[in-house]
């Protein structure tokens, strides 16, 4: 061919328009969202237009999400919304099993053992979690939506283990189209994260306690299509408290699992009063038995985040008393002793004041006091001991008393 044939046949292809079939529909779509854009307020730094997806055809690719490298994403798995998640009223308790086969081979003959090892899943707990996001509009049309929201935290829930899940659709609402979540202006997924129509994101360490955890959520839909999320940690587990009876100071240790590492997150109560955390980690706390803690059997919780472990017991044993002395160092039998100290208790039942072995009858106590009726004690002239229980306890130690015919003064 000539080159003035070539140049020829190019100049006529160049002379022709190129067409575009969808070009009609993306600049419908592309106006409807410059519209919607307007009537909304974004945060700073987030993308606010968006294109709706081809109608004819679903197989445009749509912008893929970057979640930050500290983020985990665990899909959902066929069949179920969450396969390891019961909600805080429940007791149910859900178990993975793993089956490994072992192969063993002994001269010609194959035979193939299996190890099953069951694993118990966490109870997980909501922390906090939104409304239904529900799509406007009537008919059939889909439509590009923003729904925004604030993840809020109360103090100390930050340093727990937190996932966050979104849910694409349920059964009273179809699922989006396409979607686009953003956490504090950071855009986090799309609709190509998401599995069976959930989407889990490992929070850790991420969001902050009264801090700014705006989470929009741009979704491509027709009327009525939902959205949801929610927030959960699991839930703490005491295993076991030793000594499972102790004093007031007396240190205890208590195992378990879902603790946590960060001073202040972790509250143990006895009762209804706080013990001090000496130490302690994700599965182990040790704490010291508060002064005020009341004596017998009692409730020990342990609080993460303020969220609490299923209750446990512990039993306080009653505290020492002390005395301190006499009104009358000796009197004659039936002759009324008030001794003082600190420790007793107020129900006189719960007292037993004994002199030279005998026990004495009480007429009165007190947190400081009981009034005694000296016993008899045939044959007895020279100084005996005195001590007293409470609650079961003994006395630190004794004081001496006489019986006598006569009233003799605390100074002889």
């Amino acid at each position: 061919m000539t080159k003035p044939a070539l140049a020829a046949i190019v100049a006529l292809a160049l002379s022709i328009p190129l067409t575009n079939s969808n070009a009609g529909a993306q600049g419908t779509s592309s106006s409807a969202v410059n519209a919607e854009s307007k009537s909304q307020t974004m945060a700073p730094g987030v993308q606010t237009t968006f294109s709706a997806p081809q109608q004819a055809s679903r197989t445009q690719a749509v912008q893929t999400g970057t979640a930050p490298k500290s983020w985990t994403t665990t899909h959902g798995t066929s069949g179920t919304r969450s396969t390891s998640e019961t909600t805080a009223a429940s007791t149910t308790v859900t178990t993975a099993t793993t089956t490994t086969p072992e192969t063993k081979k002994s001269g010609a003959a194959t035979s193939t053992a299996t190890t099953t090892t069951t694993k118990t899943a966490d109870e997980m707990i909501v922390v906090t979690q939104s409304t239904p996001k529900v799509a406007g509009g009537t008919g059939t049309k889909p439509a590009w939506q923003k729904f925004y929201d604030y993840i809020k935290l109360k103090s100390g829930q930050d340093g727990l283990p937190l996932t966050l899940t979104i849910s694409n659709g349920n059964p009273s609402h179809p699922a989006f189209e396409a979607v686009r979540i953003f956490l504090s202006g950071q855009q986090l997924a799309t609709e190509k994260d998401f599995k069976n129509g959930v989407l889990q994101l490992k929070m850790d360490g991420t969001l902050t306690a009264g801090g700014d955890n705006q989470l929009i959520i741009q979704a491509y839909g027709q009327p009525n299509a939902g959205i949801s999320w929610k927030l959960t940690t699991p839930r703490a587990v005491i295993t076991a408290i030793k000594p499972a009876t102790a004093g007031i100071g007396d240190s205890i240790t208590i195992t378990g699992k879902n603790f946590s590492n960060k001073t202040g997150v972790s509250q143990v109560w006895i009762g209804d009063k706080v013990a001090q955390i000496t130490s302690g980690n994700s599965k182990t706390l040790v704490a010291t038995i508060p002064a005020n803690a009341v004596p017998g059997e009692n409730k020990l919780t342990v609080a993460v985040g303020g969220i609490a472990a299923k209750v446990s017991k512990i039993t306080i044993k009653s505290a020492a008393p002390e005395l301190i002395g006499t009104d009358i160092y000796g009197a004659p039998p039936g002759y009324p002793i008030t001794v003082t100290g600190k420790g007793f208790s107020n129900v006189q039942s719960e007292n037993v004041v004994t002199v030279g072995g005998a026990v004495a009858q009480i007429v009165s106590s007190s947190p400081t006091s009981i009034t005694f009726n000296m016993p008899e004690l045939p044959n007895v002239w020279s100084s005996v001991i005195l001590s007293v229980k409470s609650k079961g306890a003994e006395s630190k130690n004794t004081l001496n008393v006489q019986p006598s015919n006569r009233l003799l003064p605390t100074n002889q």
